[in-house]
């Protein structure tokens, strides 16, 4: 009897050690699905989180000149610029006619006033802002050779003391064209690197179109060629036409009283 009630009693004893040995193994093979699971979804996050990569890095990659908006803006501003160096060209900067400076050619200078250009470098790097050098030395030569070649100079430097030091205009008025964005800009032949844009624009009153061939340049779209279409030939890079103007039948002259 009392080998029954020991071997009872050790029975008893023994039960809670197996049942606390079963529920550890149960937990252990939780833990250890769990963190078969674990690895899993880490490693999926891993992957997703890669593609995601992949594709923030091919959305910041695509070439600028895939968004027509954003090159319309970059050809109203080129229009703009162009246009304004138009007119610094033609000498029509304010200046101060009170002060004449005379070169031993006999021309006659005043006083740039325009704060935007008071100086050659001034005006070379607005020019170099908007057209590569070959455009500009097609477009405009008289300002891109400021200097550099046989005179006389639209702009010169005065630097005696009689006189105010500074950057000084020309008194010979110059031909020039202004095309004022009246319509539509169309962006064709789209690329890393270049475009091309067919602008509609008023001319003097009359109606016409113009053609920019734009290239990057030093990271900058800028003018290489210009299309005048019925009002002269194509002004490009390593072409003969310079800068200004061809008359035609219909001109009407430029209003003076517009300001630029």
């Amino acid at each position: 009897m009392k080998k029954t009630i020991i071997a009872i009693i050790a029975v008893i004893l023994i039960i809670p050690f197996v049942l606390g040995a079963c529920v550890t193994a149960k937990i252990r093979e939780a833990t250890s699905g769990n963190g078969k699971n674990d690895t899993a979804v880490q490693e999926q996050t891993e992957k997703q989180t890669e593609k995601e990569t992949e594709s923030e890095t091919e959305t910041e990659s695509v070439p600028e000149a895939a968004s027509a908006e954003n090159l319309v803006m970059v050809v109203t501003s080129l229009m703009y610029s162009y246009n304004r160096l138009q007119f610094v060209d033609a000498a029509s900067l304010d200046v101060d006619e009170e002060v004449v400076y005379w070169d031993e050619d006999g021309y006659a200078y005043c006083p740039v006033t325009d704060p935007e250009f008071q100086s050659i470098g001034d005006i070379w790097a607005y020019l170099y802002d908007t057209f590569t050098t070959d455009g500009a030395n097609a477009i405009f030569p008289d300002l891109a050779n400021l200097g550099l070649d046989d005179g006389p100079y639209t702009y010169i430097v005065v630097d005696e003391e009689d006189y105010p030091k500074g950057l000084y205009s020309i008194q010979v008025g110059n031909g020039f064209s202004l095309y004022s964005l009246n319509g539509s800009i169309q962006i064709s032949d789209k690329t890393d690197t270049s475009f091309t844009a067919v602008c509609d624009c008023e001319y003097f009153g009359i109606d016409t179109t113009l053609t920019l061939k734009v290239v990057k340049d030093e990271g900058k779209w800028k003018i290489n060629a210009i299309d005048y279409g019925e009002f002269g030939g194509e002004e490009e890079a390593g072409g003969e036409e310079a800068g200004g103007y061809e008359e035609s039948d219909d001109y009407e002259g430029y209003d003076e009283e517009e300001e630029f």
